[in-house]
Formats: structure tokens, C-alpha cells, sequence
């Protein structure tokens, strides 16, 4: 509902990690979505938007509370590793592909190797 008179605009307003008050984006944004940038990614913010006309400002509706983040997580672990082959100075390593893989293509796997105890050190350039 209008109100009677065509919506002017949006007030878009963000509640940002410790903040108590409403910080104000935009105030007469014409579009129905709205890219909110500079978040500090691991916080978590709230986000509300209000219509607005020659009347005033409407009540707002907001957003639950959302972690700023990349859209995807890091893959689950690789699946089944084997060592069907072992010589006394090389080994064939093997694999399956994880079950999870975090929303995005995976692309490329980290091979280590550790020695009795010591730290684990990349073995593979990609």
C-alpha cells in the first residue's frame, strides 16, 4: 500500500556489529535491491529498508542478522586417500574428489608429506 501516494524512493539503513543506532545508506534509492560494500567480512549486520513518498517515510521491514562472508566455504576434505603403489623412494598417492565442495569448483588439492613427527611441507606446485 502507497499510502495513498506513489513511492518516491527507499530508505535503506544497516546495524552494523556493536552499534546500537541505524546507520543510513541511502536515503532515496529507486530500485527494488540494493548492494550494501565495505563490510568487514565475519561480522554480522542487520539490514532494513523503508518506503518513502511526498507523504513521508513508511515502517520499515528488516533483515535477520547475516555474516558478512564469500558466498562459498572452503571444500570438505578429499575422499578415501590411498597409497596403492610404495617404492623404497616414491609412492603413488590416490584419491577421490570431496563430497562437499563449498559451493565453488574445486581447483587444485594441496599434497603434503610429513616425516616422523616433523612438520608437514607441500610436495606438489599446483
Amino acid at each position: 500500500d502507497d499510502g495513498g501516494s506513489p513511492v518516491t524512493g527507499y530508505v535503506v539503513e544497516v546495524l552494523g556489529p556493536k552499534e546500537e543506532t541505524w546507520t543510513v545508506l541511502t536515503d532515496k534509492w529507486p530500485d527494488f535491491e540494493f548492494i550494501a560494500k565495505d563490510l568487514i567480512e565475519n561480522n554480522e549486520y542487520t539490514f532494513r529498508v523503508s518506503a518513502q513518498n511526498i507523504v513521508g517515510r513508511g515502517p520499515p521491514t528488516e533483515t535477520p542478522k547475516r555474516k558478512a562472508k564469500l558466498p562459498y566455504d572452503p571444500p570438505g576434505p578429499p575422499e578415501n586417500p590411498q597409497l596403492p603403489e610404495v617404492k623404497r623412494t616414491q609412492v603413488k598417492f590416490t584419491w577421490e574428489v570431496p563430497k562437499e565442495d563449498g559451493g565453488s569448483p574445486i581447483t587444485g588439492y594441496f599434497v603434503e608429506k610429513k616425516l616422523n613427527g616433523g612438520e608437514w611441507v607441500r610436495v606438489n606446485a599446483q
